[in-house]
């Protein structure tokens, strides 16, 4: 499989306001020539709106400054990239009968549906990955589960779980908690003290590799 240098992540996150690219690779390139930048203001004035509300200027320019040394090393990493193998995913919605969305990609001749269908949920973002984990975790029903277990061992895994996912959302509201692998295509979030939660995207959308 060829090398992907352009991915959803930054499609989702990074939309100048002022300029509309053509194609990915254009806003790959853009957003390369952006990570070179000292200059914080014209990077935040790059991001899309949704982001900006997000995540205030202050909070952005902090963690922006603290990581130029991680700044230039994606930077050049992304540059390396023969200009061959800096290929985009492509991708779209499509309507549906019933009202149904799909949000689907285009990779190496073959189309992926990554949101919409049935009980699928949102993996566009590293972020979304874990919102959805958290969703999923809150609203199994372990009963099957606890039929199997002793009242102490099972009443100390719904704890751990319930702690567990507390401190992963606390985590995750916090600006800048998802550091990215130079290549972009790696994600980890840390939650607590040794503890980590590491993803990987993959054509269908962002996948958990480890929990710890």
């Amino acid at each position: 499989m060829r090398r992907v240098a352009v991915l959803v992540l930054p499609l989702v996150l990074f939309a100048c306001k002022r300029t509309h690219y053509r194609s990915p690779e254009q806003l790959r390139d853009a957003y390369v020539e952006t990570l070179s930048t000292p200059d914080a203001a014209s990077a935040y004035a790059a991001l899309s709106p949704e982001v900006q509300a997000e995540v205030p200027f202050e909070a952005f320019e902090a963690r922006w400054n603290a990581n130029a040394a991680e700044r230039k090393a994606q930077a050049d990493a992304a540059s390396a990239v023969p200009t061959e193998d800096r290929v985009g995913l492509r991708g779209g919605t499509t309507a549906h009968d019933g009202g149904r969305v799909l949000t689907w990609v285009e990779l190496g001749g073959h189309y992926y549906v990554t949101a919409g269908l049935p009980g699928a949920p949102q993996t566009t973002t590293p972020a979304q990955t874990v919102r959805a984990l958290i969703a999923a975790v809150r609203e199994s029903d372990f009963g099957g589960v606890r039929s199997l277990l002793g009242d102490t061992l099972a009443e100390a895994l719904a704890e751990d779980w319930q702690a567990r996912v507390d401190a992963i959302e606390d985590a995750l509201d916090r600006p800048g908690s998802i550091e990215l692998s130079s290549d972009l295509r790696q994600a980890e979030l840390r939650y607590d003290t040794g503890k980590a939660l590491t993803l990987e995207q993959t054509p269908s959308g962002w996948r958990i590799t480890a929990l710890e």
